[in-house]
């Protein structure tokens, strides 16, 4: 399901399968609903659907908590009694420090722009021409800055926008992206801690028995029988969850070190795929009279660049005053108008301006891996407008320094 879309599996089984689950079995269960119990009740569990999948609610939050609780009532059923003083003391502490960072994560603020507070963000990051453009958010009422982005499920414009993480109920942005961090990273480990705890209590179990001398599937049953399935089920589950968690972790400390976002790499991905498209587009069309291909560079202070802007006038120009004299020409002549053959028509057509982009697409937001980092602890909205102009200023210079090397 997360990779289905990529470019590398989207012709393969991984797409297939993708495609079928998100699309044709839904229209298939959705046929098979409405014949069954109707299309008024149908409609009803749409709306729920889309309550619980499309808007703010805190049905995964109190799931969280749930699986957090059941796990525990298991530990203090199971392994709370047999479990030395050290591991009791760390079981309350990584509960304690588990529930403060997703109270933290749920709660902070992730970077929403609002018109009294857009010039704390306005500086922080500039345009790349490429994902990022000067775009008016008609929601929020504000130009939305670079690496910003309208959620559509907060219906906020969030600075530095990641994702919308429903299991803490909010966007993960500039300003709790290190909450989100932390707070995969104290689920993680305590899923960790407790698969640690419980190997360890049948690790002593084995050695006292002396069960390491019988056949693996009878040691096994008896571990399941004498210690009961409650722990045996709270080692499965706690491996798997920290795996999944620690993954998802990795995959986010690695586009924090390329200082990219969650939405940012989909982007850059599709506009690859474009910048393929242009090039091919190029090679199939030779340059022709009637065609003028213009180098579109929409950056924060230039759409084009002033070549290629003085080009596209003196064109607008020039076709504004060849339409004024065929009309004109039309008009006094409107007898000859049926001598005029086919090519002298195409030789009066107006020439097709083809607007591409020919530069491919950049991450000009990276910086090295430790400033990447220090970026998301010491978000840029926090410093002084006055800082944030002169990093700027630095940034541009260095990005046309690298512009002209290319």
């Amino acid at each position: 399901m997360l990779f289905g879309q990529s470019k590398f599996h989207r012709d393969g089984m991984i797409g297939e399968i993708f495609v079928f689950l998100t699309h044709t079995l839904p229209l298939f269960g959705k046929k098979v609903a409405v014949k069954i119990i109707g299309l008024k009740t149908f409609d009803r569990m749409v709306f729920l659907q889309n309550y619980c999948f499309f808007r703010r609610n805190p049905f995964l939050q109190i799931f969280y908590l749930g699986i957090v609780l059941s796990c525990l009532g298991v530990v203090l059923y199971c392994a709370f009694p047999i479990l030395p003083l050290h591991h009791k003391i760390g079981c309350w502490t990584t509960i304690g420090i588990v529930f403060f960072v997703f109270y933290k994560a749920s709660t902070s603020d992730p970077g929403v722009i609002t018109p009294d507070n857009i010039e704390q963000f306005r500086y922080n990051y500039r345009y790349d021409g490429v994902i990022y453009r000067k775009k008016f958010c008609k929601t929020c009422k504000i130009v939305r800055p670079a690496r910003s982005k309208h959620c559509g499920i907060c219906n906020k414009c969030v600075s530095r926008f990641d994702h919308h993480c429903p299991w803490i109920n909010t966007c993960v942005g500039a300003n709790n992206l290190k909450w989100f961090l932390s707070f995969l990273l104290s689920t993680g480990l305590m899923c960790f801690y407790c698969s640690i705890g419980v190997v360890e209590i049948y690790y002593k179990t084995v050695m006292k028995f002396s069960l390491y001398k019988l056949p693996l599937p009878i040691t096994f049953q008896y571990l399941v029988v004498y210690r009961g399935p409650g722990l045996m089920g709270l080692l499965l589950f706690t491996f798997l969850a920290g795996c999944a968690v620690w993954l998802f972790l990795l995959y986010h400390c690695y586009l924090i070190a390329r200082n990219k976002t969650t939405n940012e790499g989909f982007k850059y991905s599709v506009a690859k795929e474009m910048h393929q498209y242009n090039i091919t587009v190029l090679k199939e069309k030779p340059k022709r009279k009637n065609v003028v291909y213009v180098n579109d560079l929409t950056t924060e202070q230039e759409f084009i660049n002033d070549k290629d802007l003085q080009e596209l006038k003196k064109i607008q120009n020039d076709i504004k005053i060849k339409n004024d004299n065929k009309q004109n020409n039309n008009n006094n002549n409107n007898n000859n108008n049926n001598n005029i053959n086919e090519e002298e028509q195409q030789e009066e057509e107006q020439p097709e301006i083809y607007f591409c982009n020919m530069s491919p697409p950049v991450n000009i937001y990276q910086r090295g891996i430790i400033k990447n980092f220090g970026e998301v602890f010491f978000p840029f909205y926090k410093r002084k407008i006055e800082d944030q102009k002169k990093m700027q200023n630095i940034l541009n210079n260095q990005s046309k320094h690298n512009k002209k090397k290319l």
